[in-house]
């Protein structure tokens, strides 16, 4: 499901290293029938056809399609070309957790690493989080344990962070959410907009 912001991850260290002064990242899924009958098969999908992030009430996801493409530049190289700017990355945060594709392993903690290792490379502290796109499966174990994981982070923090989730509107497009989520999370901020 991060495949997309581990995508922008690599497009910046290439950046950064001096491999290449632009990159376009992209991603798409078409779900297919056969990933929906398996999905519906081990009781991920919602009952009712509607994703509910952290609510009493969550049973499951739906599958969504899309496709999204953010192009990455320097600053100045932006700036110069007159471009719309639309955000800035500061770093991110990834852990392997490589466990199971329908819970998360919530022994390892690696929602925590990851979070706090995206709050630790991006130089800023969890107070200086003004918003956070959950990943809001609507699953009840994996909503529980980032509920979990996002109440710990921000646990010291005296503004807590707004948190939301996306899927509600787009489905859970599976290895293209994370960027296509970013995509709109940019649009809206763009527009003063929280969905």
């Amino acid at each position: 499901c991060a495949s997309g912001l581990y995508a922008v991850e690599v497009a910046v260290n290439a950046m950064r290293s001096g491999q290449c002064s632009k990159m376009i990242v992209s991603a798409v899924d078409h779900i297919s029938i056969f990933k929906q009958i398996w999905f519906n098969e081990v009781n991920m999908c919602a009952s009712d056809g509607r994703i509910k992030p952290f609510a009493k009430d969550r049973d499951g996801f739906i599958l969504g399609d899309g496709g999204v493409a953010v192009i990455l530049e320097f600053y100045e190289d932006a700036k110069k070309r007159g471009v719309p700017i639309y955000g800035e990355y500061l770093g991110g945060g990834f852990v392997l957790e490589g466990w199971k594709v329908t819970l998360p392993d919530v022994a390892s903690y690696s929602y925590k690493k990851a979070l706090s290792k995206a709050i630790k490379n991006s130089a800023i502290k969890a107070s200086d989080v003004d918003l956070v796109v959950a990943h809001g499966v609507g699953t009840s174990i994996t909503d529980a344990y980032e509920a979990a994981t996002i109440e710990t982070i921000f646990k010291e923090v005296k503004k807590k962070p707004i948190v939301t989730a996306l899927k509600p509107y787009i489905g859970h497009t599976l290895g293209g959410t994370a960027l296509l989520e970013l995509a709109i999370t940019l649009l809206a901020a763009k527009e003063n907009f929280i969905p």
